[in-house]
C-alpha cells in the first residue's frame, strides 16, 4: 500500500523554492500572472491553476472553513516576500506556519 504523501510539506518546498533556486521562475511567473490581469486577451483568466491547485489542496488539510482561504492569502504574501526580499526561507518555517493556520488549536497531527 502506497504511503499518502505530505502535501504539506511539498507545498511548503515549493513555496520556500522561490526563494532561492526557483526565483528567477517564480518572479517570470508572477509577471505572467500580472500581464494576465492586465491583458485579459492574453488566455485563461487569472486566479486558475495554481491558486485553485492551492485552495483545493489547503481545503483538504483544513479543521476550520475560513482556514483554507486564509491559509492561500497567507502562502501567497509569503511567496511575494521571498521574490522581493532577501530573506531565504526554509520550507520547515513555511510549512510550520501555514500547518499554524490550517490547524490553529493543533488538532490534527
Amino acid at each position: 500500500m502506497l504511503e499518502e504523501p505530505d502535501r504539506l510539506g511539498i507545498l511548503a518546498a515549493l513555496v520556500a523554492d522561490a526563494s532561492s533556486h526557483g526565483r528567477r521562475r517564480a518572479l517570470v511567473e508572477y509577471e505572467f500572472a500580472l500581464l494576465a490581469v492586465r491583458y485579459t486577451n492574453l488566455g485563461r483568466p487569472p486566479g486558475t491553476g495554481w491558486r485553485r491547485l492551492l485552495f483545493t489542496t489547503l481545503d483538504e488539510m483544513a479543521v476550520e472553513p475560513w482556514a483554507a482561504q486564509r491559509a492561500a492569502d497567507e502562502v501567497e504574501g509569503i511567496r511575494f516576500r521571498a521574490l522581493t526580499g532577501s530573506e531565504r526561507l526554509t520550507a520547515y518555517d513555511v510549512r510550520a506556519r501555514i500547518k499554524q493556520i490550517l490547524d490553529p488549536q493543533g488538532r490534527r497531527r
